[in-house]
C-alpha cells in the first residue's frame, strides 16, 4: 500500500510537535475522518478496517519459505539451552548460584 501523505507533510506535523508538544497528532483529512468514524461507530469501523487490512495487506498466493528457527537448535553438552532459548531448570555444578540460606548469627 502506498503512503497516503508525503514525507514532507508528515515532517511538518512532527516539527509542529517539537514546537507544541501533544500526545497525539493526526495528519491530513483522511486521518481526521478515520478518527471521527472511530468515535461515532467504533465497532463497525474496526470490522471494516480488519477486512480491508486482510484483503489489501496480506498476500495469499505466496507462502514464506520454511526455515528452521535459530531458537530450535540445541548446543551439545552441559549448559545446553532448551528449544525456547532458556537455560535448563537444573542448577549448574560448582556452586555458581548464590546460596539462599541466611548467614548464621554469632
Amino acid at each position: 500500500m502506498a503512503p497516503v501523505y508525503t514525507p514532507a507533510r508528515v515532517a511538518r506535523a512532527i516539527r509542529g510537535l517539537v514546537r507544541v508538544p501533544r500526545r497525539e497528532v493526526v495528519v491530513g483529512p483522511l486521518g481526521r475522518g478515520l478518527l471521527l468514524q472511530t468515535q461515532l461507530a467504533p465497532g463497525i469501523t474496526e470490522k471494516v478496517l480488519a477486512l480491508k487490512v486482510d484483503r489489501n495487506h496480506f498476500e495469499r498466493h505466496e507462502s514464506a519459505p520454511t526455515a528452521k528457527a535459530p531458537c530450535s537448535y540445541r548446543r551439545p553438552g552441559p549448559g545446553a539451552f532448551t528449544a525456547a532459548g532458556t537455560a535448563p531448570a537444573t542448577a549448574p555444578r560448582g556452586g555458581s548460584r548464590p546460596s539462599r540460606s541466611r548467614p548464621v548469627p554469632r
